[in-house]
């Protein structure tokens, strides 16, 4: 079986991850604080703040948004996940869905005003932002935008997601990068609770106030030991999955079509486009290859939002697009197997 899918867990990881469990300092503790160092490092961030998901994270700058900043509505590409949108209605803002690219699903320039979430989508940075965009990063760690800055780092803030499919995983969590002293003061209030100061740091047991209604949202300190390791080792994670994404681009060429890939990916998943995607997926079933869709249904065709929208490009980038596995399990010959099935299929 070739899986869509593999993390990149290491042995030591796991023993860092048991010493944290031994130390009986779970949450709060100096580990999640070396992990937000190392991010802010790896990103060039000012400031880097753990949470447990993702969507915390766009929560959370979807609240300052509209909290601090006055800001009522928010432009969200019609290609994603459902949680780019969610967290914008979950603060209380209006979503606007808008049309992508038709060749790699990312938001159309046209639509960036200074006031939506722009989706890295595969890994592809893109366009350029502004002060108050808020980047969703969940597939794009490690990509650089034109000018070498790393995605997350050039509008409000950036959102990265460290689910079990993605470069790097705990199971579940998420980091918060921004330029934004602001933002960074209340995205650490506002993961636990909106209480002003942890355990290590009050004078008396129980001493603390809570500033403001707010969810928890704090990273254990046992998932941000696995991933310091896995950050430290995503160069050598990013590179073969260069090198297998060139094998697909040299001999799906013509098979199927094939996006413009933009400069600076980090290849989170490789995506192709062909008619009668059903089809394909079905017999690379039976041939014991995994495959996924970024994403099958747009959010404008969702119960939970079934908006009017009159995009013509999402549609089709939907009902076509089709992502194979790409990470560190996939050794070439895998590649040139998958290659294989999708040439069988189509001359089938």
């Amino acid at each position: 079986m070739i899986q869509f899918g593999h993390n990149n867990i290491q042995p030591e990881d796991i023993n860092r991850c048991v010493s944290v469990l031994q130390s009986g300092w779970l949450v709060n503790g100096p580990v999640v604080e070396e992990l937000e160092r190392e991010f802010c490092h790896f990103t060039g961030a000012s400031y880097a703040i753990a949470m447990n998901s993702c969507t915390a994270c766009l929560h959370t700058a979807c609240y300052f948004l509209k909290e601090k900043q006055g800001i009522s509505k928010l432009k969200v590409p019609d290609v994603t996940h459902v949680a780019s949108a969610h967290a914008a209605r979950m603060a209380g803002l209006e979503v606007e869905l808008v049309d992508v690219d038709p060749q790699d699903g990312i938001m159309l320039p046209e639509h960036l005003t200074g006031e939506e979430v722009i989706v890295h989508l595969a890994g592809q940075p893109a366009a350029e932002t502004t002060p108050n965009t808020i980047e969703d990063c969940a597939h794009a760690l490690g990509s650089k935008y034109s000018n070498g800055g790393h995605v997350g780092t050039q509008g409000l803030c950036g959102c990265f997601s460290f689910y079990p499919t993605k470069h790097i995983t705990c199971a579940e969590g998420g980091m918060l990068i921004t330029n934004n002293r602001e933002l960074m003061e209340f995205a650490r209030l506002f993961r636990g609770f909106g209480i002003d100061r942890p355990p290590q740091f009050r004078s008396k047991p129980g001493e603390y106030d809570s500033l403001f209604v707010s969810p928890n949202y704090r990273m254990s300190d046992a998932s941000a030991a696995l991933l310091i390791g896995q950050l430290k080792r995503f160069e050598d994670n990013r590179q073969h999955r260069i090198k297998i994404a060139r094998i697909y681009e040299e001999e799906l060429k013509g098979v199927v079509e094939l996006p413009s890939w933009r400069n600076g990916t980090s290849w989170f998943i490789y995506q192709i486009q062909t008619e009668n995607r059903d089809g394909l997926v079905e017999f690379l079933k039976k041939k014991e290859i995994q495959t996924s869709v970024h994403y099958r249904r747009p959010l404008s065709q969702m119960s939970a939002y079934n908006d009017k929208f009159t995009g013509a490009n999402s549609q089709r980038f939907a009902d076509t697009v089709l992502s194979l596995p790409i990470h560190q399990g996939i050794m070439e010959s895998d590649a040139r197997e998958i290659i294989q099935a999708i040439c069988l299929f189509k001359n089938s």
